[in-house]
């Protein structure tokens, strides 16, 4: 398999510390691995607005910075590969190419009402305490409380006015495989799909005996989804992809 660099991008609540176990077991198959944390998590300060555009942005300047435009393989957790798909959008030939996993796609204002329901930090305290306290310990540079009122906040922009659409969907250039647990409790099977379909170089993967937290992914699952992506790019040939 080649050693392409992996840049691995955390979900919503989460922290570059989170993906740790996967960094670590890339790198001791010689991957370069980077880790991104989005503003307002985990050790980053809030420096502009908590939002994936903002996000989005970040990422970008950061990898212009780094001076790796289009070297990446990214692998992005549910919000991660919401953001990195956006970023490619914004940016073309950003990346080598995107894995996303547990990603949500359908996006609505009572879709928005529905998943914010769980994210009330009072609730949280009382009725799931170790979760709060897992939070606290994860987010250093603001409170979990307020990282979780802000993505609730998001969640309420991304239902009025979704970032990605079918037509989005389809200036995405460059490859893509779409990754989701089977027994995924958050994700539906059929936006996955969806976005599979109108993305024109693109794979699906449906992982078996997988829900949603990342804590509970495979790791030797993970490294077949690489396996998997270079598949794909075979299939997509980058003088194919430019076009």
């Amino acid at each position: 398999m080649e050693k392409y660099p992996i840049l691995l991008l955390h979900g919503a609540l989460g922290a570059a510390a989170q993906l740790s176990f996967i960094s670590k077991h890339f790198q001791s198959l010689g991957h370069k691995v980077t880790t991104f944390e989005f503003s307002g998590h985990g050790n980053t300060q809030l420096l502009n607005e908590f939002s994936i555009s903002d996000f989005a942005t970040s990422l970008i300047q950061f990898i212009k910075t780094e001076n790796q435009l289009g070297k990446y393989l990214v692998f992005g957790y549910s919000m991660g590969g919401y953001v990195a798909l956006y970023a490619s959008i914004l940016q073309p030939n950003l990346f080598k190419g995107i894995i996303t996993l547990a990603t949500k796609f359908n996006w609505s204002p009572e879709i928005a009402l529905q998943e914010i329901k769980m994210l009330n930090p009072i609730k949280i305290e009382e009725k799931i305490p170790t979760f709060a306290q897992v939070l606290d310990k994860r987010h250093k540079c603001i409170d979990w409380k307020e990282n979780m009122l802000l993505t609730a906040n998001l969640m309420v922009a991304l239902g009025n006015k979704p970032l990605i659409d079918n037509a989005s969907f389809a200036n995405i250039k460059l490859p893509v495989l779409y990754a989701i647990g089977d027994r995924d409790e958050m994700i539906t099977l059929d936006e996955t799909l969806d976005a599979y379909k109108n993305t024109p170089y693109s794979a699906l993967l449906v992982v078996p005996n997988t829900n949603h937290p990342i804590e509970k992914l495979n790791i030797e699952l993970l490294e077949f989804f690489l396996k998997a992506f270079y598949q794909l790019e075979i299939k997509y040939p980058t003088s194919q992809i430019n076009d």
